[in-house]
């Protein structure tokens, strides 16, 4: 079974002088992001909606942080706090 949309494949990005190398990025990147953050580079101005990815930039440089948290299926980054999911109620058994 895939969950998430998918498998899980390593990526790899180096821009010396512009991200600080060593890093460990944890949350999930796709190609939409990837596409998202082209485009930011280029200079194409985009209204939120018109992508469907997020330009990975600011996140890889330190601009913004963004902090994780939960378990596989409850976990939500929330940037510049921590917040807590609250864990789903389940239905009393008949």
């Amino acid at each position: 079974m895939l969950a998430e949309g998918g498998m899980h494949v390593p990526f790899l990005i180096a821009w010396p002088d512009t991200i600080p190398g060593g890093q460990v990025y944890e949350l999930p990147v796709s190609a939409l992001d990837v596409a998202a953050t082209a485009a930011a580079l280029a200079g194409i101005v985009t209204k939120p909606g018109d992508l469907d990815g997020v330009n990975l930039l600011p996140h890889l440089t330190g601009e913004i942080n963004v902090t994780t948290f939960g378990s596989s299926s409850r976990t939500a980054a929330i940037p510049g706090s921590v917040r807590r999911c609250p864990p789903r109620r389940r239905a009393p058994s008949p």
